[in-house]
């Protein structure tokens, strides 16, 4: 019987994959309630674990882990807050800018490019290629106008993006709620994935639950350690870039904090990025 499934999903695999993406896509909601608590299980372990130090006795000490997520999502509104009225409106600004110098960002790059091959001796005059120079004279900005006309007047645009963002943030919201939830009742969702565990597997449960123990320490080590990172690289490259009046200050600091979540790769990638952006 398996080997005539796996036959027919073989002979099958784009309507096998088609239905595995809308399986998945139904605990779409769940998955995302998980993502979500388990990023704000930092904060709030932290400030649950402080509250229990000063609060000893009364009715508060009931009341530790509802008071601990309210501040964890006070805190989180306060950040989010904080980007929309100061960070992206700046990162907006640096990207008007940006598309506005199209021409002359990509002139000044094959100028630095052709510098590089003189350096080395390679005797290449790339404004000399016609692809080169036909891209330097495109319209760049007539262009980028006429696609934000079109998407604007577009009525089936507007509406697809309409359904698209009512969808999307219906599933984020019952994510949401679902993360509440797991972060108001994780010792009793543990204990009830324990015995889910011990009844499937028996023998091997106790190493099955040691191995999930130790997956959460390291990965919630791993992402406060890459927040802390984020945070700390990007305020270091806005208040450098800024004290030497460097260019796309907000946006080069926020593509290197973002890029530099990625694990020793990352800052190098968004440094990059910045160093052309820059140049």
């Amino acid at each position: 019987a398996f080997a005539l499934i796996g036959l027919a999903v073989v002979l099958h695999l784009d309507v096998a994959m088609e239905y595995t993406g809308w399986i998945i896509s139904l605990f779409n909601p769940l998955i995302y309630g998980g993502f979500i608590a388990f990023i704000l299980n930092v904060p709030m372990r932290f400030i649950e674990n402080k509250l229990n130090r000063w609060i000893q006795k009364g009715f508060l000490k009931k009341k530790v882990r509802l008071i601990s997520l309210l501040i964890t999502l006070i805190l989180a509104v306060l950040v989010i807050a904080l980007l929309s009225w100061i960070v992206f409106p700046k990162i907006l600004e640096s990207l008007m800018n940006l598309v506005n110098n199209v021409s002359v960002l990509l002139r000044n790059f094959f100028e630095n490019f052709s510098d590089i091959l003189a350096y080395f001796h390679v005797n290449i005059d790339l404004f000399d290629v016609k692809q080169v120079e036909k891209l330097l004279s495109m319209p760049w900005q007539d262009m980028l106008n006429q696609i934000v006309s079109w998407v604007g007047n577009s009525a089936n645009g507007i509406v697809s993006t309409t359904v698209a963002f009512g969808n999307t943030f219906a599933v984020w919201f019952t994510g949401f709620m679902f993360s509440l939830y797991i972060l108001t009742s994780k010792e009793t969702l543990a204990f009830q994935f324990r015995k889910v565990v011990t009844v499937c597997f028996k023998d091997k449960a106790e190493s099955i639950c040691q191995i999930g123990v130790r997956a959460n320490k390291i990965f919630s080590s791993f992402i406060s350690g890459q927040l802390c990172e984020a945070i700390i690289l990007g305020c270091l490259y806005l208040i450098g870039m800024k004290l030497f009046k460097m260019p796309f200050a907000e946006l080069i600091s926020t593509i290197i904090a973002v890029s530099s979540l990625v694990p020793v790769f990352g800052a190098m990638f968004g440094m990059m990025i910045g160093a052309f952006l820059i140049f």
